[in-house]
């Protein structure tokens, strides 16, 4: 059976090769080739002229073939929305099933008669409305085309326990497993974590960590560079903030100088996920001050290291956190630097990388490849079912 994975991301494009941080192999040998013989992914494009590969892995692999789009800026894309319609359709035409991480190819599924699953990966009225002034525009009309998509979806697939299930409800089959999974956590690792908090020192260095992309505005780095200055100004100064992401530094870097903060920022521009690890056992704090999130990786992964973490009341992060790491959106900066404050002392950090540990068992690989694939048998017999029709 032949499958279309519809994502509106962009992947980067080198030569006649994709490559993604996420959108792997391993993604698809574990996730989706075991019910479908090849793969279609449906996207958009970067045209890049240097070799990504040290950093992101290749995404067109064995039975997976890539189908894209260059990128447009919002209003361009709508300007060709007949065009996409119309070659979205065409490539889907030959393909078993739809996936959709959205509602993009939904209408040319049903058009076709092709069974058709969404996946909700992050809340599309946070993500427009975070976006830009254009996005502001397109934020209601977008969300209630994500609603009545999903509404209709006869299966649904959703990231978090509540939040986006609350937001966007299904009448059709639904589960929540996240798109996270993580590897346990060793004995040892934990030692390692509990060990470095026991010997810190906090009149010495503090290291704080994002993982994100840096040129995207709603993942929201600004509002720790921010929370910096307001720091510095209470005489904490000896503090670094350790940003992990792709993209154009120069819009944060531009902030930090004006802010006299540029020597506690720094870049270490996109890491490939399996160094993502070493990155996160040398900081002691992980913020994810993020306007717009489904259920982050990020956070999740930043938990199985141990990390005490903080966050915003965003998406599928309270899901995650300590009641009190919360951080409201219109007060992120001063309450950023409030929960660092109350961070500061060991038993807290203590107590907090034992929460993280304990809370990122539930993110073990077994426990969520059960989940998912009952739920993936279910949508395979249907569309089998379809098949023989």
């Amino acid at each position: 059976m032949k499958l279309a994975f519809l994502f509106d991301v962009k992947l980067d494009k080198y030569g006649e090769d994709y490559y993604s941080i996420n959108l792997n192999e391993e993604l698809w040998k574990t996730r989706y080739l075991p019910y479908f013989d090849e793969i279609k992914l449906i996207c958009r494009r970067v045209d890049i002229d240097k070799d990504p590969s040290d950093k992101m892995h290749k995404t067109n692999v064995d039975h997976v073939k890539v189908y894209s789009f260059k990128n447009r800026n919002i209003f361009s894309r709508l300007l060709h929305l007949g065009e996409e319609s119309k070659q979205i359709e065409e490539w889907i035409k030959d393909c078993d099933a739809v996936i959709s991480r959205s509602f993009w190819g939904i209408y040319q599924a049903k058009k076709h008669n092709k069974p058709y699953m969404i996946e909700v990966v992050s809340c599309i009225w946070d993500s427009l409305w975070n976006h830009s002034i254009k996005g502001k525009i397109l934020a209601l009309p977008t969300m209630i085309m994500m609603k009545n998509a999903i509404k209709n979806s006869p299966f649904t697939l959703y990231v978090t326990e509540r939040f986006l299930q609350e937001k966007y409800p299904s009448n059709g089959f639904e589960v929540g497993v996240s798109d996270v999974i993580i590897r346990p956590t060793s004995e040892e690792e934990r030692k390692k974590r509990f060990i470095k908090i026991q010997n810190m020192n906090f009149k010495n260095k503090i290291k704080l960590g994002t993982a994100a992309a840096v040129d995207v505005k709603y993942k929201g780095q600004e509002f720790v560079i921010k929370a910096i200055e307001l720091l510095k100004k209470e005489g904490i100064d000896d503090i670094e903030y350790h940003l992990a992401g792709g993209g154009d530094q120069s819009r944060l870097k531009k902030l930090a100088k004006k802010l006299n903060v540029a020597d506690n920022i720094i870049f270490h521009g996109s890491v490939r996920h399996d160094d993502i690890i070493k990155f996160l056992d040398e900081i002691d704090i992980y913020i994810q001050p993020s306007l717009q999130e489904g259920l982050p990786r990020a956070v999740v992964e930043a938990m199985s290291r141990g990390c005490p973490c903080i966050g915003s009341n965003t998406g599928g992060i309270p899901e995650l956190l300590m009641d009190d790491m919360i951080c409201s959106k219109k007060k992120m900066s001063q309450e950023i630097v409030n929960k660092i404050k109350i961070m500061l002392c060991k038993e807290k950090m203590m107590s907090s990388a034992y929460y993280s540990f304990e809370k990122a068992q539930s993110f073990q690989k077994e426990i969520l490849d059960t989940r998912r694939s009952d739920f993936m048998l279910k949508f395979v017999k249907y569309v089998k079912q379809n098949i023989k029709k």
